[in-house]
């Protein structure tokens, strides 16, 4: 059994950290790359994605769970990309992408894996949409928006992502 963390030692930058439940041990999975956040598993365990970098210049990076390859980027953005997260099939990994000027705007975006990398928008509105969550079944993306007014949940259709229901209230 095993967790993967974001921690940063007295005085130093944050990395990634993969514990061994069982084994009480940890090991640093983050090396090469600076500030590291918002950790997620691969839906078959073997890779960790994850954010890198400051507000200005984030990057979003693979890293595989057993150490001995390095990181690989799968974008660099201007604007603030956080939150990574896989898609239950391991296809494509969903992140909110922000303005870094202000008033920011927060929109949610999708790395399709297997296609070469191309990020699309899922969402480009004048709304917030951030915190994506996608459903084991791959079908539908649960999300936060500001579009009524407050935050509340949604969730849309994938890909087409055409037709939403806010489920708070």
């Amino acid at each position: 059994k095993f967790i993967v963390t974001s921690s940063q030692k007295e005085g130093e930058k944050f990395d990634i950290w993969l514990h061994d439940l069982t084994k009480g041990t940890q090991s640093q999975l983050s090396f090469d790359v600076p500030q590291t956040w918002r950790p997620s598993w691969s839906p078959d365990g073997k890779q960790i994605v994850f954010q890198s970098g400051f507000f200005d210049t984030t990057s979003i990076v693979v890293q595989a769970t057993n150490g001995l390859t390095s990181a690989k980027l799968l974008l660099r953005s201007n604007e603030f990309a956080s939150g990574p997260i896989w898609s239950s099939d391991g296809r494509f990994i969903f992140y909110t992408k922000s303005d870094t000027k202000l008033p920011i705007q927060d929109d949610i975006w999708c790395y399709e894996i297997n296609n070469g990398g191309s990020p699309k928008p899922l969402f480009e509105s004048k709304f917030n949409e951030d915190l994506p969550y996608p459903s084991p079944d791959g079908r539908f993306v649960a999300y936060q928006s500001d579009k009524s007014g407050q935050l509340e949940i949604y969730v849309t259709n994938f890909p087409n992502a055409d037709m939403q229901w806010m489920i708070s209230s």
